[in-house]
């Protein structure tokens, strides 16, 4: 898909901020909301626009964290997997609660 300057600006303006209403974009990029709107679709259905994030912060945020942890081990055995786990709760339990094999590991600590 070729992407004109208005389309460009769009992205570059959405990747500032993701929360830009298609009312706001059209008075940047001077073009109604609907074809602000019709432009963004057609960058989300092609590909281009992969979605849109929300950062939260791990002190301020009320509600659970998950966070899924994909790791290689350099060896394989029960010992290194316990290392493992020890290692990563603390690394990891100052901010969030860590689960392995469904079972808690580790816990958070409050930030406050």
């Amino acid at each position: 898909m070729a992407l004109d300057d208005r389309d460009q600006r769009i992205l570059t303006l959405l990747q500032a901020d993701a929360w830009l209403s298609y009312e706001a974009l059209s008075r940047k990029v001077n073009l109604s909301a609907s074809a602000v709107q019709r432009r963004v679709e057609r960058m989300i259905a092609s590909g281009i626009i992969l979605g849109a994030r929300a950062e939260v912060s791990v002190q301020d945020a009320q509600a659970p964290l998950t966070i899924f942890l994909v790791a290689e081990l350099e060896e394989e055995s029960r010992a290194a997997l316990k290392r493992f786990s020890a290692e990563a709760v603390v690394a990891i339990a100052p901010f969030f609660t860590v689960v392995h094999n469904k079972k808690t590991v580790g816990r958070a600590l409050r930030l406050d």
